[in-house]
């Protein structure tokens, strides 16, 4: 008879009859051999018989072929070379070291725009590469290996202090302690929509490719936080900054404060409707990236008569230093409400002029519910 050679996966198997009847009495019947099987998985190694024919003359018992021995084998993969990350992106144009984190690379050199510039250790990882004066713009920089040839590509950023841009986080605050119980906290958030790392001027701050990087720190009375960002990176960066009263916050998601381009500070900004009721709290607030003096002088929105005319002097560190830094933006608030005769108008314009540049606005703070209104200066 025939038997197909079975080869186990993972099993035991015992023949426990050919499936041939010896009886001599009968005529012999085939009947399907009986097999023991300790396994959960099998294969047919071969459909067909290993003879032409079967005949009705006694037949040897059917022998099971042992399975062939499975030898173990081990696949190995090799690492596509390519630059995980370089740090800074974006560097001066007087060029200096950088940090290059690779894989699948062995004792690279490296290349800018073709040209060779020295390293570290080769065998180091990060690779300290240390650039060369270039002019502002984005250059390919190119790691080679050494036994194999094998390359890896990225793009950094050439900059100098007019490729980067500086913008005004008005208020930061966290868990600051206000009228009525009120508790005040501050959340900014900046997101990077594009492929790469975007460093932030002058700090340690870095934010990846399509991520998100939090600012909920809190700053010294009176100071905002200005940032810096490269321009090449702006067409992917969105902004988003709120105060909020936590002591009352399932009431409402807070305030939006407006982050402002330091660029588009003037030395005169107009700011119109403001209440004048004694149910709301008005609080003027005026920024500056230097040290300055402002004059600020309300009237009535549609008189010349003059309700209050105030100059204030603000001190606090340059923010422009070179290369950019992340920094603090010098505020001198005036609560307008507790000047003599702000309230002898109903709703007033204020025109606050500096011979710095400066942006200003007046937060209105409704003394029951807490809630906050901003009144900037339209258009942005």
């Amino acid at each position: 008879m025939y038997v197909p050679e079975l080869i186990p996966i993972s099993a035991s198997v015992v023949a426990l009859s050919s499936g041939i009847d010896r009886s001599h009495s009968t005529p012999r019947r085939k009947t399907p051999p009986r097999i023991a099987v300790q396994a959960t998985i099998w294969k047919r190694w071969r459909a067909t018989a290993p003879h032409s024919s079967v005949t009705r003359s006694r037949q040897k018992p059917c022998e099971l072929a042992t399975a062939p021995r499975f030898e173990r084998s081990t696949i190995r993969t090799q690492t596509a070379p390519r630059i995980i990350d370089v740090n800074p992106t974006t560097i001066t144009t007087f060029g200096g070291p950088l940090f290059v984190r690779y894989e699948g690379l062995s004792n690279p050199t490296a290349t800018i725009d073709g040209v060779a510039v020295l390293t570290g250790l080769p065998s180091e990882n990060p690779l300290t590469v240390f650039t060369k004066p270039h002019g502002a713009g984005a250059v390919e920089l190119k790691l080679k290996s050494a036994t194999d040839g094998t390359e890896a590509t990225a793009t950094l950023h050439y900059a100098d202090i007019t490729d980067w841009e500086a913008f005004l986080l008005p208020i930061t605050a966290t868990n600051v302690p206000g009228a009525a119980g009120s508790l005040w906290t501050t959340e900014s958030l900046l997101r990077n929509q594009s492929s790469e790392v975007v460093d932030i001027g002058g700090s340690t701050l870095r934010v990846g490719p399509n991520a998100t990087q939090t600012f909920n720190v809190a700053m010294p009375q009176n100071l905002a936080i200005v940032v810096w960002l490269p321009r090449w990176a702006l067409p992917s960066i969105a902004f988003s900054s709120r105060v909020q009263d936590v002591s009352r916050q399932a009431q409402t998601w807070g305030t939006e404060l407006p982050v402002v381009p330091v660029s588009r500070f003037g030395k005169s900004i107009t700011l119109i409707n403001v209440p004048t009721d004694a149910r709301f709290r008005d609080m003027l607030r005026v920024y500056s990236p230097i040290t300055f003096t402002y004059r600020a002088i309300g009237q009535p929105m549609d008189g010349d008569e003059i309700v209050f005319d105030q100059t204030q002097p603000a001190f606090a560190p340059h923010l422009a230093p070179t290369p950019p830094m992340l920094g603090f933006a010098p505020s001198s608030p005036i609560a307008l409400d507790a000047l003599p005769n702000f309230r002898s108008a109903e709703r007033l314009r204020l025109t606050i002029t500096s011979d710095s540049p400066i942006w200003a606005f007046v937060s209105v703070t409704n003394n029951e519910t807490q809630h906050v209104t901003l009144i900037t200066p339209q258009p942005r």
